[in-house]
């Protein structure tokens, strides 16, 4: 016989067969965030949008890793921070995030990308920091995966400190850090941008009138819901029975809106997160946010 004419099996067939034999090792399918769809507003003034990422990170001088959490007004191209962190994560950037307010006051909005911690790969793409935006009233807006342009003034801005501040890095992060601090001063107050006609961002920006309330304010949600509140599991009671809702509502308190007998819409304040059939003790999320 030829060996053209030898019919192999196909590569599914070898690893059915590596798989039976115990010899592979599969891979767990990456989590993905919810992609979010709702369209992005126009930027007409200050404050009405604010921009956040992580830039990516480099070594200082002494061998350190550096890594810088960022904001800027979308408007005005403000630099409202450029700030090392050690960590990036919920803790960090949520105080960073409450000081920039209680300095500057409330955007109505915020974009970010889709990572950790501002999305997360749970319910409706909803994370513990973007939660607490949505009980200030702030909306967020994630861009589209692979869309950085989506958030484009902000990533020129990141750019332009990349080529200023770090090429090279100085010794130590202290000193970057200080480094960070004079470009956030200079591009704001001595830089004219073309896209804002030669002025520089601090002839624009204004601090909003919103300020971050000392303590969350209180919601009362309409008359005549059912309401209950997620346990640590992630879990509601539900006629001595457990639903599974989601961790990042933990301790939270949610509203059952009656559709038909068994089946019920449910609310985290006024967002529509989905819906419980109670015959099957299952809740399914809403395709989108509202």
């Amino acid at each position: 016989m030829l060996q053209s004419d030898v019919v192999w099996p196909a590569a599914s067939t070898f690893g059915n067969i590596l798989s039976r034999a115990g010899l592979t090792s599969p891979q767990k399918k990456r989590k993905r965030t919810t992609p979010c769809s709702e369209p992005f507003s126009l930027v007409t003034a200050p404050n009405q949008l604010w921009c956040m990422d992580f830039k990516g990170y480099f070594a200082t001088g002494d061998g350190k890793r550096c890594d810088r959490f960022t904001i800027t007004d979308a408007h005005s191209r403000y630099l409202i921070r450029s700030q090392i962190v050690s960590r990036m994560d919920l803790s960090q950037v949520r105080a960073i995030c409450e000081a920039a307010m209680r300095e500057y006051g409330m955007p109505a909005r915020i974009r970010t990308d889709n990572g950790a911690p501002f999305a997360g790969t749970g319910l409706l793409g909803l994370s513990k920091l973007s939660l607490g935006w949505k009980k200030l009233g702030i909306v967020h807006e994630r861009i589209q995966a692979g869309r950085p342009q989506q958030n484009g003034r902000h990533e020129r801005m990141h750019r332009t400190l990349k080529e200023d501040t770090t090429k090279p890095p100085v010794a130590s992060l202290r000193a970057q850090q200080s480094r960070f601090d004079n470009f956030r001063y200079v591009f704001n107050n001595e830089r004219p941008h073309e896209g804002l006609n030669n002025q520089v961002p601090a002839s624009l920006y204004h601090p909003s009138s919103v300020r971050l309330p000392r303590k969350l304010p209180e919601f009362t949600y309409p008359k005549g819901l059912l309401l209950r509140r997620v346990n640590n599991s992630g879990d509601i009671s539900w006629h001595k029975n457990r639903v599974f809702i989601s961790e990042v509502f933990r301790f939270e308190e949610l509203a059952f809106e009656l559709i038909t007998p068994g089946c019920y819409r449910v609310f985290f304040r006024d967002m529509e997160i989905g819906g419980v059939d109670t015959e099957e003790l299952r809740f399914r999320a809403a395709r989108r946010m509202v």
